[in-house]
């Protein structure tokens, strides 16, 4: 029965490796995607996506709302709340037609753009209508938006007319029709007949700006069947009935507005205009939707954010809830849900206005989302959706592609610009005669085929080398206690000085100290992520379609004051340690004492800090000293005090310990330094004198050593020079466990014992790696790991990226040690640092550091009687070695003792996460003959 089951596991396990393996292809190897998807899938694909696409139905959205003035005219239509006015369907229905013909004898025609500069109110509703009816076009201008840009949209879409109501004046040559009289002077058989057929297919339905890379405003042009089809496919996804009490939340000059406005009205629900009161706080607003039993909301991202944040119980009247414009936050969403009722639906869209105003939707009953991802959804009804790579070929699931459009929702083009229209949309490659809209964005399709938004293709955000998601940024701060909303600019540094981020976040009533905000995110976050500077504000500004106003936080962040080191300071040498410290960390350094790893550094930038002060001062410091106090006034006394240590050097004197007590070599890690032990060393210091080895090449002109045996008798070298005979000690932390251990070999052959080996969490390199179904003791050793991965992973932040950044290597691992055919991938130490979290690599450092790793992964050892003390994290690695001692019994024929910590890999030498291991050594050191009191 075992080797039934062990059987039917084995097979298992090859399944889910070869899967595995085959998302890391689609993942990884962008450039590949198009090989990689067959071309029976990609046929199927591209068929299944052009079959959704179709014209608009042929009954326009102004022939469905007049509809349904007719069939149920009693029916309330609209309510406005500022002006407490409302009218019934029949009453809009008559108001429409009378305004329509008005325009009509004023002298509108097919084809005309009318302007309508009314405030939100029964009228602005009734103009829209009427425009439509006569013919035109209509183009909705912003109230509150500049009057410059105003006049520009003016004449830059030749307007017939602009209706106003004397809300708000603009200084135009434009004729303008005030609509709010009552026309009582106009005889009706004077006014002429309306046109038999006011709104063809192919006609224009309105015109919405968007703003432009020129710095001037775009107007896309959308026509009746595109709108026509938006409407019906939205009001199916809404499921609106004429039982129905839409909000109307939104700007009336964003295109989002009319999607509110006309899936209600022509359904036969009622229209509810918000107040200004209901934007004023999260209790004003729940108030009105309870007061007024509204049951259909949409909201912008933003606001909803800060409805969510406030923590207000959502009214029971409310049953659907949709959100656009920004992208959602998974974790808000869950505190949402956690606030809401299970009958609440709630649906987050997405659509460029070139595709009318929406193209995909999600419903979160669908469950495909967790606390780190919220799709988009998928493509309405008539509308296609391609995910297609730089050559316009499909990419497989789960990989990413720029998200194309195509089908019923496609607008016209850019007003009277070709060239643009030209560009951005452009020649369908799989129908004929058709178009497709590049949308600029990065997206995936989820295994279940939703779409999930990425990121802007063209405003990729990379920090340091690293490439950055600022909606994770965003995401936590906004889970700092006080803060209701965030957002985090990208800004870039003068003279190609790289990107710096600027944080803003919006508190609530609970004061929100900055500094310890950053130190927040500098917990949660790698420290290339923690913006420079936060602001906290009491309100973000906000556009008037309801987004946050970017614009205007660009401009603030442009002045806030630039920290200059601050005028106390009037030590020279620690004037120049800050400015230093600051090109180091790329954050403003003022305080001299100003705590280096609290700021964001890490070990390989002390190397840097270390190389930049030889090179600008003609100064050497002592790292030891450095990592005891990280602050610029007791680095300025301690290079004033001592002459310094050549850090460069082969070995290096990392602490003093007590008197007449044997020293403790460290070997290099990956990256060739002994930046890893600089903080083991101030935790041993007290004890035991530590000296790092460290790989030849660092200095100009160094060759570096080919292979590992020849630079550990060099490194035996070194060790003599400052202990002629042994016993020796060695520890050897992840790569540098190898390098200790031929290190170890070397003094084997020269009749030298190594009384203390230690390594930390490493792996011996050319070893076999059983698989984990070969016994029952892998087997379990490998299920209980994947748990607990899993388990990690789903406590941690960022869970599916960290899935990737895990599961990606490990898969390709395993189906080498499982599968004779295939080949283990090569270890790059670029991918290695970055799952590390620290600074990024010069590609002088990559080089070097990349040379050395390879030096140590070709080692093979001899299988020396040598012991070994083996301290390995409890949270082992997917791809093995499923043993206790990780292996190394292949590598050594000597005792090898295995210690278990709760730390993981990356943790075992962090300041803030080694004192477990520390402990452990110490205790191992104390037990060598000449350590004992």
């Amino acid at each position: 029965m075992y080797f039934f089951s062990l059987n039917c596991l084995n097979h298992l396990y090859f399944l889910l490796s070869h899967l595995m393996a085959e998302l890391n292809t689609q993942l990884y190897q962008p450039s590949r995607n198009s090989d990689v998807l067959s071309s029976a899938l990609r046929s199927r694909f591209v068929e299944d996506q052009c079959a959704r696409e179709q014209t608009g139905p042929k009954e326009s959205t102004l022939a469905r709302v007049l509809t349904q003035c007719e069939s149920r005219p009693e029916a309330l239509a609209i309510h406005a709340l500022e002006q407490g006015a409302s009218v019934s369907y029949g009453e809009l229905g008559r108001r429409v037609r009378r305004l329509a013909r008005i325009l009509r004898a004023d002298g509108v025609r097919e084809g005309d753009i009318v302007a309508i500069h009314v405030s939100r109110s029964v009228e602005a509703i009734v103009s829209m209508l009427a425009i439509h009816t006569a013919g035109a076009a209509f183009l909705p201008l912003d109230l509150n938006s500049p009057a410059d840009r105003r006049t520009y949209m003016l004449e830059d879409s030749q307007v017939r007319l602009m209706l106003v109501d004397g809300s708000a004046t603009l200084d135009t040559p434009v004729r303008q029709l005030r609509v709010d009289q009552k026309f009582d002077d106009i005889a009706e058989d004077t006014l002429p007949d309306l046109p038999h057929s006011p709104t063809p297919p192919d006609g224009l339905a309105y015109v919405i700006y968007t703003s432009g890379s020129t710095g001037n405003p775009k107007g896309v042009c959308i026509e009746h069947s595109s709108f026509a089809n938006h409407i019906v496919q939205m009001a199916k996804v809404f499921g609106i009935s004429s039982d129905d009490r839409s909000l109307q939340f939104l700007s009336l000059a964003f295109d989002a507005s009319l999607e509110e406005v006309f899936t209600t009205l022509t359904t036969g629900a009622s229209l509810w205009l918000r107040d200004e009161e209901m934007v004023s706080s999260a209790r004003a607003f729940f108030d009105r939707v309870a007061q007024y039993e509204l049951s259909d909301i949409s909201l912008t991202t933003a606001f909803w954010h800060q409805l969510v944040h406030s923590q207000i119980a959502w009214p029971d009247c409310v049953r659907l809830v949709v959100v656009g414009g920004e992208r959602v936050d998974p974790r808000m969403h869950a505190q949402f849900r956690q606030l809401v009722k299970d009958h609440v639906r709630f649906i987050n869209a997405y659509g460029p206005t070139e595709t009318t105003i929406t193209c995909t939707c999600y419903d979160d009953a669908e469950g495909d989302h967790d606390l780190n991802v919220l799709p988009i959804g998928r493509p309405l009804g008539g509308v296609s959706c391609f995910v297609l790579d730089k050559n316009l070929v499909p990419v497989p699931p789960q990989a990413e592609g720029q998200l194309y459009v195509g089908g019923a929702g496609l607008a016209r083009g850019y007003l009277r610009r070709d060239k643009l229209t030209a560009e951005r949309f452009i020649k369908h490659p799989f129908r004929p005669n058709a178009r497709l809209y590049a949308t600029g964005d990065l997206v995936r399709r989820t295994p279940k085929g939703n779409l999930v938004f990425i990121d802007r293709i063209d405003n990729q955000v990379k920090v340091q080398g690293y490439r950055v998601e600022i909606g994770e940024i965003e995401t936590c701060l906004r889970k700092y206690q006080g803060i209701g909303e965030a957002v985090v600019l990208p800004l870039s540094l003068p003279s190609g000085g790289g990107t710096r981020l600027v944080g803003f976040v919006q508190a609530s009533e609970t004061e929100v100290d900055s500094n310890e905000l950053r130190d927040f995110v500098r917990r949660e976050l790698p420290a290339y992520m923690v913006p420079r500077q936060v602001e906290v504000l009491r309100a973000l500004p906000i556009t008037p379609a309801g987004k946050v106003d970017r614009q205007a936080l660009i401009k603030r962040a442009s002045e806030l004051p630039k920290k200059e080191p601050i005028p106390g300071v009037n030590d020279p040498l620690q004037t120049q340690l800050l400015h230093i410290w600051s090109e180091i960390l790329k954050v403003p350094v003022t305080d001299p004492s100003s705590d280096f790893f609290m700021l964001g550094g890490d070990s390989l930038m002390a190397v840097r800090l270390f190389t930049e002060i030889e090179r600008e001062l003609g100064m050497q410091c002592m790292p030891q000293e450095f990592f005891k106090k990280p602050t610029v006034e007791a680095l300025a006394q301690t290079i004033r005090e001592h002459d310094g240590t050549d850090f460069k050097a082969p070995l290096v004197k990392l602490a003093e310990g007590r008197a007449n007590v044997r020293p403790l070599f460290v070997a290099p890690t990956v990256s060739g330094l002994v930046a890893d032990y600089f903080h083991l060393a101030d935790a041993l210091g007290d004890i035991v004198p530590m000296y790092g080895l460290q790989m030849r090449g660092i200095r100009s002109g160094e060759t570096i050593h080919d292979n590992l045996r020849d630079a550990a008798r060099f490194y035996v070298q070194r060790m003599r020079e400052v202990q002629p005979e042994g016993p020796y000690s060695i520890l050897g932390f992840s790569a540098g466990g190898t390098v200790g251990l031929a290190i170890a070999e070397v003094l084997h052959e020269q009749g030298e014992q190594t009384d203390f080996l230690g390594m930390l969490d490493s792996v011996p390199p050319n070893i076999e790696i059983a698989s984990p179904f070969t016994s029952p003791r892998r087997m379990w050793r490998f299920s209980r790991t994947f748990i607990d991965r899993i388990r990690e992973l789903l406590e941690g932040h960022s869970v599916f990226r960290n899935f990737i950044k895990r599961s990606v290597p490990a898969s390709q691992r395993i189906w080498a040690h499982v599968w004779p055919s295939a080949k283990e991938p090569e270890i790059e130490v670029v991918a290695l640092f970055e799952r590390a979290g620290v600074s990024e690599l010069t590609s002088e450092e990559a080089s070097r550091m990349q040379a050395h790793l390879n030096t140590t992964s070709e080692f093979r050892a001899q299988g020396y009687p040598i012991d070994i003390v083996l301290i390995r994290s409890k949270h082992a690695p997917l791809e093995g070695p499923y043993e206790k001692d990780l292996g190394w019994n292949q590598a050594v024929s000597g005792n090898i003792q295995v210690e278990s910590v709760s730390v993981r890999h990356y943790d075992m030498v962090a300041k803030s996460k080694l004192k477990p291991v520390a402990d452990m050594v110490r205790r191992y050191l104390d037990a060598r003959d000449s350590c004992r009191s």
